[in-house]
């Protein structure tokens, strides 16, 4: 692909070499659409995440919780 530049003089000098795309250039490469399946399988998981997240939480807590009372 070649591109003309307008020099500060007004003419156009070519410019040669590849073209690399910055961040925020149009992305050519997109992940494929998920099914209907594969978007419950996927919901499922983000709950089941959020459900272990929720428990771990509790239990560091009461953890916390019992060392504070253990050591005052």
């Amino acid at each position: 692909m070649k591109l003309r530049v307008v020099a500060e003089s007004g003419t156009q000098e070519p410019q040669t070499g590849k073209l690399f795309y910055g961040p925020g250039a149009a992305k050519k490469h997109a992940l494929p659409r998920l099914d209907s399946y594969q978007e419950e399988c996927l919901k499922k998981a983000k709950k089941y995440a959020v459900d272990q997240n929720v428990k771990i939480s509790a239990v560091r807590q009461t953890i916390m919780e019992q060392q504070q009372v253990c050591c005052v």
